[in-house]
């Protein structure tokens, strides 16, 4: 037996998109990896801003990551980590009368950033065709205003398949 070779060049390297995070049985339907993206631009001081993204009427999107980015609406400085920001968030989907939570959290107990993604524990959520999925964060900050580039990342479906295994 003998040692793994190292590949001995970039052409034989290939992007492979991690499927893990779809539910079982997705893999077939899979289509591609997508993103919305909500910009909170000028979460006012001690108020609320709401925004949400439609899932395409011919699709399904399976959230794997809750990710944001805050920075000071003035200066543009960027908190480090989520988990120092002023910001609460609720997630929920309007579409099905769903929430994912009995209460706003702070922004870092929920979402990851660019250097490092929030994954969820387990599988990801899936958003049926039509679905709207509503974002609300609420500025806990008495003097600054905030600016929130909000993403949710995963990946589009064409259908789901008959069974489903979570």
């Amino acid at each position: 037996m003998g040692s793994p070779v190292a590949p001995t060049g970039p052409e034989q390297f290939t992007f492979a998109p991690d499927l893990s995070f779809l539910p079982e049985g997705f893999e077939p339907w899979f289509k591609d990896d997508f993103s919305f993206a909500l910009l909170f631009d000028n979460v006012p001081v001690s108020g609320s801003q709401t925004k949400q993204a439609t899932v395409d009427a011919s699709q399904y999107f399976v959230c794997t990551q809750l990710n944001a980015i805050v920075s000071d609406q003035a200066t543009g400085l960027v908190v480090k980590a989520t988990t120092d920001a002023p910001v609460m968030v609720e997630y929920s989907s309007s579409s099905s009368r769903t929430q994912f939570q009995n209460q706003a959290v702070r922004i870092g107990t929920l979402c990851g950033t660019g250097e490092q993604p929030g994954y969820w524990e387990r599988r990801g959520n899936v958003f049926g065709p039509g679905t709207n999925i509503v974002i609300k964060l609420t500025n806990l900050d008495p003097g600054n205003a905030w600016r929130v580039d909000f993403t949710l990342k995963g990946f589009m479906v064409y259908k789901l398949p008959d069974k489903l295994e979570f």
